[in-house]
């Protein structure tokens, strides 16, 4: 890791923690209604419920820090923690995922894929990725089709991106699809964690019950990456 690139992870992460306001501020914008304001005391609990975000965005910079080969690299990865972030924050607050954010994202896949092509070099990473993201978005878009009121349309469109930001990392077309899998089971196994933990707290009955699957989909994904990333 070079001295730039330390400079770079330790000044974003410091930045990151301290922008939970921002990343609110965002979402407020991303949501249908606006965020009502929380009141109460600044008790331990409500602090680290208003500083999580941040928290999470300067954790994720630390690991894409360690784990980025190039700056343009880190860059990337710090941009898409940021706007998986803010993704799970308005799909577990309004349970849908914002074409605000998702159409760009794919928009900038497909550009990336236009760029690949004609670039020596990148070729295989660009056919690994267009396999994961057609891989991943063909499954969930099935499952939307058999149970539209389960799984819904905008988490087809985010692990388009996320598909595609996988099969990059792998840079393998056959491995693309295994990687996609373990994301798959990855985010089912969390978010049937998540389903459990809100029936133990909240008493709410499982059955029936719509759940947010982004952050879920978010957290396995970004696992793979680093998976990836590490072993590469």
């Amino acid at each position: 890791m070079t001295v730039v690139l330390v400079v770079a992870v330790l000044g974003s992460a410091v930045a990151a923690i301290s922008a939970s306001p921002v990343l609110r501020a965002a979402v407020d914008r991303l949501r249908v209604e606006p965020i009502p304001p929380v009141a109460g005391s600044a008790t331990p609990h409500r602090v680290l419920a208003l500083r999580w975000p941040g928290i999470v965005v300067g954790l994720g910079v630390l690991i894409a820090g360690l784990l980025a080969p190039t700056l343009a690299a880190f860059a990337l990865l710090v941009i898409g923690i940021v706007l998986l972030v803010v993704v799970s924050m308005v799909d577990m607050d309004e349970h849908r995922i914002p074409n605000l954010v998702t159409y760009p994202v794919i928009g900038g896949c497909l550009a990336t894929v236009a760029i690949a092509a004609v670039t020596t070099g990148f070729e295989g990473r660009a056919v690994s990725a267009v396999v994961g993201a057609v891989t991943f978005a063909s499954i969930l878009l099935t499952l939307h089709l058999l149970r539209p009121d389960a799984m819904g349309l905008g988490d087809v469109k985010l692990v388009f991106s996320l598909g595609f930001a996988i099969g990059w990392v792998v840079g393998d077309a056959a491995v693309a699809p295994a990687a996609v899998g373990f994301t798959l089971i990855g985010a089912s196994i969390f978010g049937i964690a998540g389903a459990i933990r809100l029936h133990r707290v909240t008493g709410a009955p499982l059955r029936g019950r719509s759940l947010p699957f982004g952050p879920p989909l978010s957290i396995a994904a970004s696992l793979t990456i680093a998976v990836s990333l590490g072993l590469s």
